[in-house]
This record gives structure tokens, C-alpha cells and sequence, in this order.
């Protein structure tokens, strides 16, 4: 039954004509957008308990191993789509992991260590479509690019929704008749 609403429950984000982009099946997208960032949305059967927790996981578990994510305030303040939908945004700065600054044998308490190479910044929005839940990742190389594309996120962001079997509403009722 879940593989049959798979294959017409599809994840719809309006992204603009300039950004290439490659879907694989309705559960999958890829972009590739300006300055060097990327997007990647999935849908996926099963929506979590507590929003919160789940988009936290989902950011930290993209972190290499010897990296940081720090997590920032994304600046854009919607936590809801233009169809009514809820969704979460999470900001992270990834950076490597600091070296230890070495122990001063005398003199004045050492400076806090300095923070590690700037990886890029990860934006992550998460959504919850009655039993679905969705993720859209964007991957920025620095801060000037997440700004540059900012405005653009924006309307991307709130563009998500669910495209329902044959057009039917969004209820249960309707999607396992």
C-alpha cells in the first residue's frame, strides 16, 4: 500500500527556470544553484514526532566527522508554507575542528582557541504533510553566497507542498481509498 502512494504523492517545490535541476521519481530532487550552492529535497512515508528534534539530527548527521556546526539564526523568519503547511529552518556554519592551542607553561590564561576552516553553511527546512515528512537541504560554500541567494530561498522555501493522488485533498480519507 505505502509503494502505491508512493508513486503518486509528490513533493512540489517552485524553484526558478535558471536553477538545473534533476528529480528522481517524486521523492527525490537536485539543484544546482548560483554562487556554488546545491539543493536536495526528499519526501519521505512517516512524519516525525517532534519536528525539532528530527531537524536537528538530520543537520548534525550531514557533519564530517572532524567538523563543527554552529548553529546560527537563518534570518528568515516563516515557519509556515503558502498552502498552510508547518515547517522548521535550521542555519548551521560547518567548520573543521579547532587544534587545541598548546598549554602556556607561565604567564596569562591562554586565549579561547580560534575556530576551525569555514566548510560552508547548510540550510535545512523540514516539513510535515500529514503522514509524510519532507527535507530540503542547501548547501552554501560561504556566507556571502547563503545572502546572495537569501531573497530566493525565501519563495523556495514556502513554494513546498505535496502534489495528492489525482488531485485529491488532503485528507486520509482521501489518500488510502
Amino acid at each position: 500500500m505505502a509503494e502505491g502512494l508512493y508513486r503518486t504523492v509528490r513533493l512540489k517545490l517552485t524553484l526558478p527556470d535558471s536553477w538545473p535541476k534533476e528529480e528522481s521519481g517524486p521523492l527525490r530532487l537536485r539543484a544546482a544553484l548560483p554562487h556554488g550552492a546545491s539543493l536536495e529535497a526528499a519526501l519521505s512515508l512517516g512524519a516525525p514526532l517532534d519536528l525539532e528534534r528530527w531537524s536537528q539530527e538530520a543537520v548534525l548527521g550531514t557533519v564530517p566527522p572532524d567538523a563543527e556546526a554552529i548553529f546560527i539564526p537563518p534570518g528568515l523568519s516563516e515557519r509556515e508554507t503558502r498552502s498552510g503547511w508547518p515547517f522548521v529552518l535550521l542555519l548551521a556554519e560547518l567548520r573543521e575542528l579547532a587544534e587545541p592551542e598548546p598549554e602556556p607553561e607561565s604567564g596569562p590564561e591562554p586565549a579561547e582557541a580560534g575556530q576551525g576552516a569555514l566548510l560552508g553553511y547548510h540550510l535545512g527546512a523540514f516539513y510535515v504533510f500529514l503522514a509524510y515528512a519532507a527535507e530540503v537541504h542547501i548547501r552554501c560554500p560561504d556566507r556571502a553566497a547563503y545572502q546572495a541567494l537569501e531573497a530566493a530561498l525565501r519563495k523556495v522555501l514556502v513554494s513546498a507542498t505535496v502534489e495528492w493522488p489525482d488531485g485529491a485533498g488532503a485528507s486520509l480519507a482521501t489518500l488510502c481509498s
